[in-house]
């Protein structure tokens, strides 16, 4: 969980993690949404007010909105199955996964669609 946005080379990791795929085989993966919302919560918020992590954890520019990582997969034979999202609800001190909201966490189901070749 919540790999993607410390990557350096997006691109050569989903490479390498849909080619380890057999056919049906399921891809999950959680990261952070490229939004303002995002920025605020998830680095301002997390970082420098709450200090759930350490300063600098995150770099905004890492982080990866839905769409670009749907057409990454895609580009590998690899079908998005559900996208959802994660929030902190205050109140309850818990997260929550939601359909309606990916604006800062989101999940990511896909599956293979095809075999790869070496």
């Amino acid at each position: 969980m919540e790999v993607v946005e410390h990557v350096t080379d997006l691109e050569s990791c989903l490479e390498n993690a849909c080619r380890l795929l057999k056919r049906g085989g399921m891809l999950f993966l959680s990261t952070m949404n490229r939004t303002l919302k995002s920025m605020i919560l998830a680095i301002v918020a997390a970082e420098y007010v709450l200090r759930w992590v350490p300063r600098g954890t995150h770099s905004w520019n890492k982080f990866v909105r839905p769409s670009e990582v749907c057409s990454m997969l895609r580009a590998r034979g690899v079908i998005v199955q559900n996208i959802s999202g994660m929030k902190y609800r205050v109140l309850q001190n818990d997260w929550c996964v939601t359909s309606d909201d990916v604006d800062v966490n989101y999940l990511l189901a896909a599956y293979s669609s095809h075999f790869w070749r070496s």
